[in-house]
């Protein structure tokens, strides 16, 4: 189970420094580290749409509407990334049409709920799988270590790290929701009653 401490270790030997200190360390290197924390993380959680980090809210609509749009409600709470916008509370049902505007969400429905990723987790640190606490671990190394010298066996050790680290936490995020969503075909939407939008009443 990961914590800030082992995200800590992990970043410091990337970077080439001693890792038997603790986040309370009033090592120059650790300050900077734990003080780019939340943004390092804020950044991952709006990088992709983590199911790891996944809540579901139904919406709370306001008034006026945004012309072009019956229907305009709040986005969730600490909503990182939307990732699924549906008129039912549903995960496997069908998407429906939405745009995503200066913190609104827009739809045609009166009813609509949306899948997000969740910044609360970022607090969390305990239920984040490993490979999202490694990338986080190398985007914190990648952050404080000065850019002067792009040949640097650091900043090469760094890079690569990020590139596989990301590949590792999207894969394993991928594997634990492994069901396509797609809408229904030209047939399909017509025998049911599709509309652009989503489906009729």
């Amino acid at each position: 189970m990961p914590t800030q401490a082992t995200v800590l270790k992990n970043a410091l030997r990337l970077l080439g420094e001693p890792s038997s200190v603790g986040i309370d360390s009033d090592k120059k290197i650790v300050r900077e580290i734990m003080g780019a924390w939340e943004d390092v993380a804020g950044r991952l959680f709006e990088s992709h749409p983590w199911n790891a980090f996944k809540s579901v809210a139904q919406l709370t609509q306001v008034t006026p509407a945004v012309l072009g749009w019956e229907y305009t409600f709040n986005q969730p709470a600490n909503c990182k990334r939307v990732i699924f916008v549906s008129d039912v509370l549903n995960e496997d049902g069908y998407p429906i049409e939405y745009t995503w505007h200066a913190g609104k969400i827009l739809s045609n429905h009166e009813t609509t709920y949306c899948w997000f990723v969740d910044g609360a987790y970022i607090e969390q640190v305990g239920g984040w799988p490993s490979t999202f606490a490694d990338l986080h671990a190398a985007h914190l190394a990648s952050e404080v270590y000065p850019v002067n010298d792009e040949s640097d066996n650091t900043r090469s050790r760094i890079d690569t790290a990020i590139v596989d680290r990301g590949n590792a936490a999207r894969a394993f995020d991928g594997s634990t929701d492994p069901i396509v969503r797609s809408k229904p075909g030209e047939y399909l939407r017509s025998r049911r009653g599709w509309r652009p939008g989503g489906w009729r009443g």
